[in-house]
């Protein structure tokens, strides 16, 4: 499954905010690699949102077994028990989701980024500084660790308010690109998505490779603003390959995919949540496995190192019977040494037969021999 877009998580943002804002944050959990389940109450409806940080965030029916609580998902608890959700946006037009909550200590923000390796932060809005995040990152400016100010990527503009003259002066700071791709110059001003800016250059007729000219940006601008349109109302489509597997999805229709067969959905929340779904489930499934082949090596660890000790006390026990064997001629030896204080390993060993002196430490008291 695909990383969602700018585009599509306002799109997404749109579909659930009913459903969100208004509830009380009951359940975290953490499922491991980056994905998460969060449980909200609203007037005895319950909505559950799944959160992959690496492709979606959704609404969802399924719910795979709850782990044991990890240290991170503990620390989310602690901070945003019984929390009320005041507001969710979409932050900076980005990828990036923003709850406002409620809670017993204050108003705390709960980020979710669905960009990169993804993150989920518990922030403090009145100060920004970051209480607890799933991962520390840092890349120049952009700091995330417990401590430091929140500052979310910078925005180039704020597209989906602009309307279709502000994206127009959007799009005119990219003629100082003239010359470079069209792709290329649109995607540095308008940040929706390389399949959508390249939907927006196809109906306006312009290879997403040609080259970038002024006189472009009236009709990129009013071909984009229709995208905007029809992503705020079109039936969200799920396009199949021949052999009838998912190929991609979309807000609005795609020319790129226009020989594929395509399936229509309420919501685009219906969609992330169909395509989701098996991943969840086969991980579940794997779970198991996993822990047959830990416990398979961990029983084979176990093996070896009884193997190794029970070599070990085998040892020991020929070391201890040649000893007791010699242990007359051992007490002879001490004797003599304790009687001849400085008496070297040659002048010892020749007083005592069955018995090879290797060296003797009068400094540690170590007399180091080899019992035939």
């Amino acid at each position: 499954m695909r990383g969602i877009t700018s585009i599509e998580l306002h799109r997404e943002i749109t579909e659930i905010r009913p459903l969100i804002e208004g509830s009380w944050l009951r359940k975290f959990y953490e499922l491991g690699d980056g994905t998460f389940r969060i449980s909200f109450y609203k007037s005895n409806a319950k909505t559950t949102l799944f959160i992959d940080l690496s492709c979606t965030i959704n609404a969802t029916s399924y719910q795979e077994p709850s782990p044991q609580a990890s240290g991170f998902a503990m620390g989310i608890r602690k901070r945003l028990k019984n929390a009320k959700v005041t507001a969710i946006r979409q932050l900076s037009s980005d990828r990036i989701a923003e709850f406002r909550l409620s809670t017993y200590a204050g108003e705390r923000l709960l980020i979710v980024e669905l960009f990169g390796k993804g993150n989920l932060i518990i922030a403090d809005p009145s100060t920004g500084r970051i209480e607890i995040c799933y991962r520390n990152f840092a890349s120049g400016s952009y700091l995330i660790k417990p401590g430091a100010v929140y500052k979310p990527p910078k925005a180039m503009h704020d597209i989906f308010s602009a309307g279709e003259n502000g994206i127009k002066e959007i799009l005119s700071s990219a003629e100082s690109a003239e010359g470079t791709s069209a792709i290329q110059a649109v995607s540095r001003s308008i940040t929706i998505g390389p399949l959508y800016i390249e939907e927006a250059l196809a109906r306006c007729g312009i290879n997403p490779r040609d080259p970038f000219k002024k006189n472009m940006a009236g009709i990129i601008s009013e071909s984009i603003y229709s995208i905007f349109q029809e992503a705020e109302s079109s039936s969200p489509r799920i396009y199949l390959s021949g052999d009838g597997n998912v190929k991609d999805y979309a807000i609005c229709k795609l020319s790129r995919y226009a020989p594929l067969q395509e399936k229509q959905k309420e919501s685009l929340n219906d969609i992330l949540e169909e395509l989701s779904i098996p991943e969840r489930k086969a991980k579940v499934e794997a779970e198991p496995k996993k822990l047959v082949v830990a416990k398979e090596t961990s029983l084979e660890t176990q093996r070896k190192h009884m193997e190794e000790s029970s070599a070990s006390a085998q040892k020991y026990r020929e070391a201890a019977s040649k000893i007791y064997e010699n242990l007359q001629q051992i007490n002879y030896m001490f004797s003599l040494i304790r009687e001849s204080r400085g008496i070297t390993a040659e002048e010892l060993g020749k007083s005592i037969s069955g018995i090879k002196i290797i060296r003797i430490d009068y400094s540690k008291s170590i007399v180091e021999i080899e019992v035939a």
